[in-house]
C-alpha cells in the first residue's frame, strides 16, 4: 500500500541534515504524520592492503557517546559524484590513494524515518599519500584482516551499518 505526502513542513536545516513532518495520505484513506531526516548523501571505503589488511578507522562518535570503529568515510561535496568522494576521503583520513576502485552499491541504513544514501567502494592497489583529517576529525588507523573484520561484525565489535555491509560485500568479493 502506497501513500501521497499531503502537507510537507521543514522543521530545520543545516549543511547535512533536513528535517521534515510530512502529513500523508494512505490508498485507504487513512491520514498520518512522518518525520523524515534527510542525510547529506555519503561514501564509505573499505581500503585492502596487498596482504589481506583493512584500514578501518576508530573514532568518538557523539550521538554515539562513544567510539566506533569504522570505514573511512564522508559526505559528497555539492555536485561530487560518489567515486570521488570516496578517493578523497580516503587520502584525506588515512592518507592512501588506490588504483583499484569496485563499486560494492549503494545501503539506506535506516529506511523508516531517514534517507541517507550510502555509497560503498572497495579500494586496492594502495599506495600513502599526505593525510589532512578535518577539523573536527581525531582518527586512529586501526588494520586487520578482512576475516578478523569480519569476526567483528559477527559479534557486534563493528556496527556502522554502512561499514559492516561493505565488509561483508568485501568478503563475497575476494573470496572469503
Amino acid at each position: 500500500m502506497r501513500c501521497e505526502c499531503i502537507e510537507s513542513k521543514e522543521i530545520h536545516r543545516d549543511a547535512w541534515t533536513r528535517l521534515r513532518h510530512d502529513r500523508v495520505r494512505w490508498s485507504n484513506g487513512v491520514e498520518a504524520l512522518f518525520s523524515v531526516i534527510e542525510r547529506k548523501a555519503g561514501a564509505s571505503v573499505l581500503p585492502i592492503m596487498t596482504d589481506g589488511r583493512v584500514v578501518l578507522v576508530r573514532e568518538f562518535k557523539y550521538a554515539l557517546g562513544d567510539y566506533s570503529l569504522e570505514a573511512i568515510a564522508g559526505g559528497l561535496e555539492e555536485g561530487e559524484v560518489p567515486l570521488a568522494a570516496a578517493q578523497r576521503e580516503l587520502a584525506e583520513e588515512v592518507g592512501l590513494i588506490a588504483a583499484d576502485w569496485t563499486p560494492l552499491g549503494v545501503i539506506q541504513p535506516l529506511t523508516t524515518a531517514v534517507r541517507a544514501p550510502v555509497h560503498l567502494f572497495l579500494a586496492r592497489i594502495l599506495s600513502p599519500c599526505a593525510s589532512k583529517p578535518d577539523d573536527t576529525e581525531f582518527l586512529e588507523q586501526v588494520e586487520m584482516t578482512l576475516a578478523e573484520a569480519l569476526r567483528l561484525v559477527e559479534t557486534g565489535g563493528i556496527a556502522n551499518a554502512a561499514t559492516c555491509i561493505a565488509i561483508l560485500r568485501a568478503a563475497r568479493e575476494v573470496g572469503i
